[in-house]
């Protein structure tokens, strides 16, 4: 079978050599890294992501999960097969996602973040899962799924949305 997952959406990227420092910003996401939720919302352009990576970098004991969301991740099962895939490299994450996605039916968004959930509770050290350009997603279900997520997941997490609206 075709696997249809573009590995580049989850690859950390390069921080430019040409990026504007933003201290006072970075000082606010090292001071913060036991929060569950980071939202870092500003226009196109402003450099969100340019500053989760610099973030990143200075987190050298953190696990890291990247996904750069587009508007095809909007479907819920595309989304939780790129979840799965991102998740996959931490340390002793279990697969029951991935093995409900492979079943290939319908399964309710709800029900595979709880697999989610099941699958990094296992990971012993703090990581970080980063949905980069998160507006791109369209749709409720998704959205009720992270809404779960916020409130199951263990305290190891922590998710990080960047995003062009609030």
């Amino acid at each position: 079978m075709f696997d249809t997952l573009l590995p580049t959406k989850l690859y950390l990227p390069s921080t430019r050599g040409d990026w504007v420092a933003r201290p006072r910003l970075l000082d606010r996401l090292v001071a913060s890294p036991r929060n569950k939720l980071i939202l870092i919302s500003a226009p196109a352009g402003y450099g969100k992501t340019t500053l989760v990576t610099a973030w990143l970098r200075q987190l050298p004991e953190t696990a890291v999960c990247w996904l750069a969301l587009d508007a095809d991740d909007s479907d819920p099962q595309q989304f939780f097969r790129y979840l799965a895939a991102a998740i996959r490299p931490l340390p002793d994450v279990q697969t029951q996602l991935s093995q409900l996605l492979q079943s290939n039916q319908a399964i309710p968004a709800k029900t595979l973040v709880k697999a989610l959930v099941h699958d990094v509770t296992a990971v012993a050290t703090p990581f970080v899962l980063i949905l980069d350009d998160y507006h791109a997603i369209d749709s409720a279900e998704i959205d009720g799924a992270l809404a779960t997520l916020l409130d199951l997941m263990p305290p190891q997490m922590t998710l990080v949305l960047t995003s062009r609206s609030d």
